[in-house]
């Protein structure tokens, strides 16, 4: 669980950020997640801390 942290809730607000039903990155180079936030609830009903969770991991830089 190395590198496992609370969501900033910052994360959460650019991981809502959809175009196009996929996840945009950041607001600046649009770089697209290929997992539509409906995938997430899917994956995480009720939508609860681990959705947020495994977003906010989507968007840490690699």
């Amino acid at each position: 669980m190395e590198g496992l942290k609370f969501v900033n809730p910052k994360n959460i607000i650019l991981a809502l950020n959809v175009e196009e039903n996929n996840l945009v990155k950041d607001g600046l180079n649009k770089e697209k997640i290929n997992i539509s936030p409906f995938q997430v609830v899917k994956m995480f009903e009720p939508l609860d801390l681990a959705a947020y969770l495994f977003i906010d991991v989507l968007l840490k830089e690699p």
